[in-house]
């Protein structure tokens, strides 16, 4: 069994790129772990992907989401990957 976590905008994750942010969301990713560890399931997160006014971003934000994932053991479902592979190939494709 596997629970996703999803960051949703106005959550205290903030802009996952940023490094007081990146700590928060690990923080964060551990204490849910915990709850979900004690059902039996395993934490996977959702990698978000930047606004499209901070595409530079993409690297650190990718980077938070797998570091978060790999500090649980749990499982990074690279959805903003997605989304860079998807704009890389049609720049107008809308979100």
């Amino acid at each position: 069994m596997v629970e996703t976590l999803s960051r949703q905008a106005g959550t205290p994750f903030g802009t996952s790129s940023l490094p007081e942010n990146q700590l928060n969301l690990r923080d964060w990713t551990a204490r849910f772990d915990t709850v979900v560890r004690a059902t039996g399931a395993r934490t996977a997160l959702d990698m978000v992907w930047p606004e499209s006014i901070r595409l530079e971003a993409f690297d650190a934000v990718s980077q938070s989401y797998a570091r978060a994932a790999d500090g649980v053991g749990g499982m990074l479902l690279p959805v903003g990957e997605a989304w860079r592979v998807a704009w890389r190939r049609d720049p107008g494709v809308p979100l």
